[in-house]
């Protein structure tokens, strides 16, 4: 006997689960969180999850295998960006996606998850593979291309963000606040590249 597919209206479920889920998990944790409330928040029933998932460890693996698909994507899209304002243009019109992987990342490092593991092994491939100028330009400067600071920085800001919107009563991953930060880390890293530069120069004319 084979399985019937579901009614017509029901074809999309298995997204909304998937978007529940990341929601509900990063929110709350896997174990916190029961398949009846992702269902609930899908507005699908209960049923789906065994459907489309076999089980609630099932969808779990479906939801990483998204998140980790959809971060990649988005690192591909910043990484063509040709300019702070592109950056920010990308950043808006993805915040809302944005927003649920940086909070299902964030508790998959803290659950000790593999996908954290994934997460960090291409976090600081990216960040090698941008810091390889200012290595060549600056070898003497390890403080500009540390990858392995830089990353444990963005890491350590990732975990404590929750704190960090109590403390200061505003969302840290808003679109305003996420175009801020980019704009303030682009000046900075200017200013230090515009020093260096004016150093190396004073160096060479000595």
């Amino acid at each position: 006997m084979t399985q019937k597919d579901p009614p017509a209206e029901q074809t999309n479920g298995r997204e909304r689960l998937l978007e529940a889920a990341i929601t509900l998990f990063g929110r709350d944790g896997f174990d916190a969180t029961s398949v009846r409330a992702i269902a609930d928040e899908a507005g699908v029933s209960w049923g789906l999850v065994r459907f489309y998932f076999q089980s609630k460890e099932g969808l779990r693996d479906a939801v990483e295998k998204r998140v980790m698909t959809d971060y990649l994507q988005l690192v591909q899209v910043a990484n063509r960006a040709t300019s702070p304002e592109e950056l920010s243009s990308m950043i808006e019109s993805q915040t809302g996606s944005l927003s649920g992987i940086v909070r299902y990342l964030r508790r998959a490092i803290m659950e000790e998850r593999p996908i954290a593991l994934d997460f960090l092994r291409e976090l600081l491939g990216t960040t090698e593979m941008l810091n390889a100028d200012l290595r060549a330009r600056f070898p003497d400067e390890p403080a500009l291309w540390d990858s392995i600071r830089m990353v444990a920085q963005r890491i350590g800001y990732l975990l404590l963000a929750p704190q960090f919107e109590t403390l200061l009563n505003r969302n840290l991953f808003s679109v305003e606040e996420l175009k801020r930060r980019n704009l303030q880390e682009e000046r900075i890293m200017q200013l230090i590249l515009a020093g260096l530069a004016s150093e190396e120069g004073g160096k060479r004319g000595t």
